[in-house]
């Protein structure tokens, strides 16, 4: 569906998804369709691919978790809105330059797919990875709660309950 990339000038990153994270009981808001759903991972990616962490911060539930469990390099989960910056940081220091194309969203509330092609370039090693990866992220009224990577796109589809 939509098409996202990113190069920072210095350093690059990658992601992944859990069921984790439900709104606080205070919140009042109103559920988000799964068309809002889509289009705010679509934000999400843009401001990933466009190394802007703090405004991914934003968009992320403060208790988000990140599990990045299945990553081939340094394999970790990480939590809340420090856990995001770390993330990057970590990300920055073995990347060169890393990069997430969309290439399809699929909607499985309250998860949305992202089916993405990965490339990045290792800082100082100058290993290429290209290789497609799925996320799942979970939502919760228009915010991310938490995000994770498969390396098995069928995983990540039968995880989010669109196969089984």
């Amino acid at each position: 569906m939509g098409r996202g990339g990113f190069e920072p000038p210095t350093g690059g990153y990658e992601f992944r998804q859990s069921a984790f994270g439900l709104a606080a009981a205070r919140d009042t808001g109103r559920a988000m369709s799964p068309e809002e759903n889509v289009d705010l991972v679509r934000r999400l990616h843009e401001r990933l691919n466009g190394a802007n962490i703090e405004g991914v911060v934003e968009l992320c539930e403060p208790g988000f978790r990140l599990d990045m469990s299945e990553r081939v390099f340094n394999p970790a989960t990480y939590e809340g809105h420090d856990g995001i910056r770390r993330f990057y940081a970590d990300v920055r220091a073995v990347w060169q330059r890393y990069r997430w194309d969309l290439e399809e969203l699929l909607e499985a509330p309250p998860h949305v797919v992202a089916l993405v092609h990965a490339q990045g370039r290792g800082r100082g090693s100058g290993l290429e990875v290209d290789r497609r990866v799925a996320m799942v992220w979970t939502l919760h009224r228009g915010r991310a709660t938490a995000l994770r990577l498969y390396v098995d796109s069928a995983r990540a589809l039968e995880a989010a309950g669109l196969r089984g």
